[in-house]
């Protein structure tokens, strides 16, 4: 019989057992993984940037997996789907006039919080603030490492040289 594929794009899934997660430079035969899975799950835009920028660190071992990490997030407002850009866009709310960003989310628990520790290798969940910009699209995110954060004897330039290797 035909062997069925099932790709949820939902967020259902993503940190489910016996879902691949479909971000191939995640890990050593990650691709593979993903080419063969019979169920893929949907990566979300917050984890896919945190786990691309810490996962290479954890993994090279210049930071630890118990670190506690605060992590700056800055997102068009496309991103919160066809309602918010219709908001943003409305010349009555004046909102894409405004000369700074409005965080959002902070007084629970974002949804995507366990994908974000879970792919970035975490074992704490970090401190996430997600802001909405007065643009359309595009992500920055921004993730301080301060010294103290890096194992001992692991310099900037190790970061800088771990992510290039790795990209």
């Amino acid at each position: 019989g035909l062997a069925t594929r099932v790709l949820d794009a939902s967020t259902a899934h993503r940190v489910a057992e016996g879902w691949v997660y479909p971000l191939p430079e995640l890990l050593a035969g990650q691709r593979e993984a993903i080419a063969s899975a019979r169920r893929v799950s949907n990566p979300g835009c917050w984890p896919t940037c945190t786990a691309l920028l810490l996962r290479p660190l954890l993994d090279a071992a210049l930071i630890a997996p118990d670190t506690l990490l605060s992590i700056h997030g800055l997102s068009g407002y496309s991103g919160g789907g066809r309602a918010k850009i219709e908001r943003w866009q409305d010349p009555q709310g004046g909102l894409v006039a405004l000369p700074y960003e409005a965080p959002y989310a902070l007084e629970r628990r974002h949804k995507h919080m366990p994908e974000m520790t879970r792919y970035a290798g975490l074992e704490h969940e970090p401190h996430f603030v997600p802001s909405v910009g007065p643009f359309l699209c595009g992500m920055r995110v921004e993730i301080p490492l301060h010294a103290a954060l890096l194992r001992r004897g692991a310099s900037e330039k190790a970061v800088f040289e771990t992510l290039s290797e790795r990209y």
